[in-house]
């Protein structure tokens, strides 16, 4: 078992659902909305990534209720059988347990990995590929444009602190719980220290740079609480047959 921590977060690589039998596997493991939502699209790639959201965030969601019953003994939790368990979306898409309030969790995807933070308060996290190809280059400047004027300055001059900023908003929005309605200009994010200037959430906010791993940038915020100094890497293939269901 993992050390405790309030927010722990989690990653994997969706490239073993490329496999039929591991792809099934998990479609028969996965909460009943996350099933119809990998089946959904016809593109067979979207479908593997966001099957593999949904795996992650099962053993995610296992991993820590089985931690969070051993360190409080809480009773009102989910048993280790999560295929029953209903997940619903708030009015802005925003996930959550219906008949577990007391438990969040952020999910995420770019490329082929997956992220999943699982909180006991309120959580965002996101993880972006960090290309510095000529077309992500000219992305990073078409997107800049919805910075504010400092942030864009750091985007343009350095491809990396586009990626760090980028993943911090994305994380902040998903905290909030109110998506896109909050324009990415009304807040800011400040590099060394990391800090996020806003009006939105009274509360101290936590934030957790995970930097980049493989290619991709990791980012993580959470209202007050002990955040995970490291995320939990999965293999979901291994995950199948291991103790994480």
């Amino acid at each position: 078992m993992n050390t405790w921590h309030d927010v722990k977060v989690y990653m994997a690589s969706a490239g073993c659902l490329g496999d039929e039998e591991v792809f099934q596997g998990w479609l028969d493991r996965v909460p009943a909305v996350r099933r119809e939502k990998a089946l959904r699209p016809k593109n067979p790639e979207v479908r593997k990534l966001s099957l593999a959201a949904g795996a992650l965030l099962t053993c995610a969601l296992a991993d820590y209720v089985r931690a969070l019953r051993h360190a409080q003994g809480e009773a009102d939790l989910p048993g280790d059988d999560l295929r029953e368990i209903k997940i619903a979306e708030n009015e802005h898409g925003k996930p959550y347990l219906p008949d577990y309030p007391k438990i969040h969790f952020s999910l995420s995807h770019s490329g082929d990995r997956v992220m999943c933070a699982v909180s006991q308060t309120k959580v965002g996290c996101d993880v972006e590929e960090a290309g510095c190809t000529e077309a992500d280059i000219r992305r990073i400047g078409y997107v800049a444009r919805c910075l504010t004027e400092s942030e864009r300055k750091q985007a343009l001059a350095d491809p990396s602190s586009f990626y760090r900023i980028w993943t911090l908003k994305e994380s902040f929005v998903k905290l909030t719980g109110q998506g896109l309605l909050i324009p990415l200009s009304s807040f800011e994010i400040t590099l060394d220290p990391t800090t996020v200037r806003q009006d939105y959430i009274s509360e101290v906010i936590e934030l957790k740079e995970y930097g980049q791993i493989d290619g991709y940038q990791y980012s993580c915020m959470a209202l007050e609480g002990h955040m995970a100094d490291e995320m939990i890497r999965v293999d979901l293939k291994k995950a199948l047959s291991e103790q994480w269901l």
